[in-house]
């Protein structure tokens, strides 16, 4: 029952921050380079405050939980334990992606306000929609949910056992 509760727990916390970079991606990505800055601004700055505090708590804790249920499982007798350490290892590497190119950028916009944003505000805008930074946001976007996907992927397949 230990092991259920925890599965449980591991899903839920996936799917809340897959959820979260779905919902930015959806609301935003696709319309970021029209808008003016007073709502960039604006949009940045509400997003940043509520994403920031949850976020933190939420992508660690995932990646703990999931290797606490994994502990509980017996390697190598469950194909659902390999699917959560394939799941652990995209929630890293989304999470390595969300640390190296999405909070230093944030760290930038959350101290703007319209006097004091930079000159080439606009050229960070273009670069979250069209350089690097978009390339790896939309590759965290695609391994979150592969993640998910994985995580879920035994149960919905019925390939081995939850329970060890």
């Amino acid at each position: 029952m230990k092991l259920k509760v925890l599965q449980f727990f591991t899903v839920m916390l996936f799917a809340l921050v897959t959820g979260v970079f779905w919902g930015t991606w959806f609301s935003l990505s696709r319309s970021i380079s029209a808008i003016s800055p007073e709502t960039f601004l604006e949009t940045g700055h509400t997003i940043i405050k509520n994403l920031a505090g949850p976020m933190r708590f939420l992508m660690p804790g995932s990646i703990g939980l999931s290797i606490v249920t994994m502990l509980f499982m017996t390697r190598g007798k469950s194909m659902a334990f390999y699917y959560i350490l394939i799941g652990t290892i995209l929630m890293i590497v989304s999470m390595i992606i969300t640390l190296s190119v999405n909070v230093p950028i944030d760290n930038q916009i959350k101290v703007w306000t319209l006097k004091s944003m930079p000159s080439n505000w606009d050229r960070i805008r273009k670069g979250m929609v069209a350089g690097w930074p978009k390339v790896l946001s939309n590759l965290k976007t695609v391994l979150e949910t592969g993640r998910t996907l994985n995580l879920n992927w035994g149960p919905l397949k019925r390939v081995g056992r939850w329970e060890d």
